[in-house]
């Protein structure tokens, strides 16, 4: 099994952990795996607004916010302790969606 994996499922890029490790061999799994998306394309059918669900640390958290920033224009984490679950917009470079929003 992987260290970390992201598949991406209904529009939503799916992301967590898999075999125990470090976080300093986790956040290299995770770059390699959604670098993989992002140079198969996978990752650019979803749009101008990324939502991504599921597990990650903080280290994994910076290591795709930086991998993922320039090819999106609106960046979304779910959020499970909101009502009902929602992504939250954490990047927003369109007048469309506000930093903070709720989306489902």
């Amino acid at each position: 099994m992987a260290l970390y994996t992201a598949r991406i499922e209904n529009g939503i890029l799916l992301v967590g952990f898999g075999d125990p490790a470090s976080n300093d061999q986790v956040i290299l799994e995770a770059k390699n795996v959604v670098g993989n998306l992002l140079a198969s394309g996978e990752l650019q059918t979803l749009g101008k607004v990324l939502k991504i669900n599921g597990v990650q640390s903080i280290p994994v958290a910076y290591v795709l916010a930086l991998l993922l920033n320039p090819h999106f224009p609106v960046i979304s984490i779910f959020d499970p302790k909101i009502e009902n679950g929602k992504f939250v917009v954490v990047k927003s470079l369109d007048p469309d969606f506000t930093l903070g929003q709720l989306l489902d």
